[in-house]
């Protein structure tokens, strides 16, 4: 009996984990599929303002596009662990203005964002390695331009992974900006060291 109850336990802790396509975004290939999974489920969608990439150790687990829909504006998520897209209303109005086109979300910028971030946080600390892409964001901002925002983590050999360095060292997730062509790559917290 206590086998089995273990076996139902260990099922249920693999159906709770995201759903692994091969989608990420550190490697070549990762970002290939997230590339795909981007088109195949969103391609219906127009009027876009905002494109999220979020993820779970590592491994895309939600990709969110926020579109305008007559006054409104709306969310679509597709979640990788259940294979769907669902809208759910932001309950704000829309703002009517420049939009984007999914042919915009450019991921083959990924790598070179990457390697900016890591060569920023490495002028403050050398001591930082694995340098990891957490989240990406592409906004249309109000000007018209489109805004790239990403996280980056990082390992420190002198704290865990998932903690907060002592004094005032700052932290172990970085935030950046960037332009849509993935230049102009500026830290915007937790570059602190």
């Amino acid at each position: 009996m206590k086998k089995i109850f273990t076996l139902l336990f260990a099922l249920t802790l693999v159906a709770c984990m995201p759903g692994d396509k091969g989608a990420n975004l550190n490697s070549p290939e990762g970002l290939k599929v997230t590339q795909e999974l981007l088109q195949k489920n969103f391609a219906k969608y127009n009027n876009i303002t905002e494109v999220s990439f979020g993820t779970n150790r590592g491994v895309i687990d939600i990709i969110t596009v926020r579109f305008n829909k007559g006054e409104k504006d709306f969310y679509a998520n597709y979640v990788t662990y259940n294979d769907q897209v669902n809208e759910s209303e932001t309950g704000l109005s829309s703002k009517q203005g420049r939009t984007i086109s999914l042919s915009e979300v450019n991921l083959s910028i990924v790598p070179n964002l990457i390697k900016k971030a890591e060569s920023l946080i490495l002028e403050k600390d050398n001591k930082f390695n694995t340098f990891r892409m957490d989240k990406l964001n592409y906004e249309v901002q109000e000007d018209g331009t489109v805004e790239v925002s990403f996280v980056i983590d990082a390992i420190h050999p002198a704290t865990s992974y998932y903690g907060e360095r002592k004094g005032d060292k700052g932290h172990l997730s970085f935030e950046f900006k960037a332009d849509a062509k993935g230049e102009n790559v500026r830290a915007t917290k937790g570059l602190t060291i």
